[in-house]
C-alpha cells in the first residue's frame, strides 16, 4: 500500500501530532473511516487525548507526578495538591494512580485524616491531619502506609475494632481469633463478634478456644475412633497370644494389666 499524505481530524492540537493512529489504520478508499488512538489515548469527542489523571510526555499519556491531579480529559497540566483540601495536612502526596480528583491528595506516613472529633464520625467533609500517636493503643495500628484515613487504618493481629470508622481498638484475649485477612475483615476464619469471641454457624471451639470447623473437628472425632478401635485389636491379639483363645477371660486380662501397671517385666518376657 501506497504511503498516504494523512491529515489529522480536526481539533485534534498540534502536540498530539504522531500520538495519532499509524496511517496503515486509514482507508485508502474510504476516508472517512475513523482512526483508532494508540493505547495510552482515549478517545474523546472524536480526538486523541489523555484521559482524567494523565497528561501528554514526550507523545504519550503518563500519569500526573505525585503531588498532582487532573479531573479532566485532554492535554491540559495537572493541578498541584492544594494544602488546604484537607485542614491541617502537613504532606500531601498521592496513594496508588488514582489521580482524578483533589481527594486524592493525601498524607505521608505516620499521619491519617479524619474528622476533627473521631468519636463523631458523620462529618466526613471537614477533615484534619492527625497523627497516629495520638489514638489509644497506637501499637494496634499499622500507619506505616501513605495516604491512610480512619476507614483505612490496618489493624495489626490480635487487636479488635467495632468498626472500620471506630479508633477505639481492643487486644484481643486470644490473639489467634484476631488475625485480619484485610481491613475490613477484623476476625480470623470463623471467629465474629465482639473481640472475635464468638463462633460462626459452622464453626465451634476447640480446647485452647479457637474456632475450627465442624467438618474438621468430625475428621479429627474419626481419626481419634479409628486409633481407638486398633488399639483395641491390638491388645486383643497380644493378650490371645499369651493365654490362648480358651484360657482368654476378662479376669485374666485383668490380672495381666495389673501388673503391667505396677511395672512387672514378666509381660514382655512372655512375649
Amino acid at each position: 500500500m501506497p504511503a498516504l499524505n494523512v491529515k489529522p481530524t480536526r481539533g485534534v492540537k498540534r502536540e498530539l501530532l504522531g500520538a495519532l493512529l499509524a496511517p496503515s489504520t486509514w482507508s485508502t478508499t474510504n476516508r472517512n473511516k475513523k482512526c483508532i488512538c494508540f493505547d495510552s489515548f482515549i478517545i474523546d469527542d472524536g480526538k486523541c487525548a489523555c484521559e482524567a489523571g494523565k497528561i501528554l510526555v514526550n507523545g504519550k499519556c503518563r500519569e500526573c507526578e505525585d503531588g498532582r491531579f487532573k479531573i479532566q480529559t485532554g492535554t491540559d497540566s495537572c493541578n498541584v495538591c492544594d494544602r488546604e483540601v484537607i485542614k491541617g495536612a502537613l504532606e500531601t502526596i498521592f496513594l496508588g494512580a488514582n489521580k482524578t480528583s483533589a481527594t486524592s491528595c493525601a498524607y505521608g506516613k505516620g499521619k491519617f485524616s479524619a474528622p476533627p472529633d473521631v468519636d463523631n464520625p458523620e462529618s466526613t467533609l471537614d477533615l484534619v491531619c492527625k497523627d497516629c500517636s495520638d489514638i489509644n493503643h497506637p501499637e494496634g495500628f499499622d500507619c506505616s502506609m501513605i495516604g491512610l484515613t480512619l476507614a483505612t487504618l490496618p489493624l495489626k493481629d490480635g487487636f479488635w475494632r467495632r468498626a472500620p470508622d471506630n479508633h477505639n481498638i481492643v487486644e484481643c484475649e486470644n490473639l489467634e481469633s484476631c488475625t485480619h485477612s484485610s481491613n475490613h475483615e477484623r476476625c480470623a476464619e470463623g471467629h465474629t463478634g465482639p473481640i472475635c469471641s464468638v463462633c460462626m454457624d459452622g464453626y465451634n471451639k476447640d480446647s485452647v478456644r479457637i474456632c475450627e470447623s465442624c467438618a474438621s473437628t468430625s475428621v479429627s472425632i474419626g481419626f481419634y475412633v479409628l486409633l481407638v478401635i486398633l488399639g483395641i485389636t491390638t491388645l486383643y491379639l497380644v493378650l490371645r497370644k499369651i493365654f490362648g483363645k480358651e484360657n482368654l477371660s476378662i479376669s485374666n486380662v485383668t490380672q495381666e494389666i495389673t501388673k503391667v501397671t505396677s511395672g512387672d517385666n514378666h509381660w514382655s518376657q512372655r512375649l
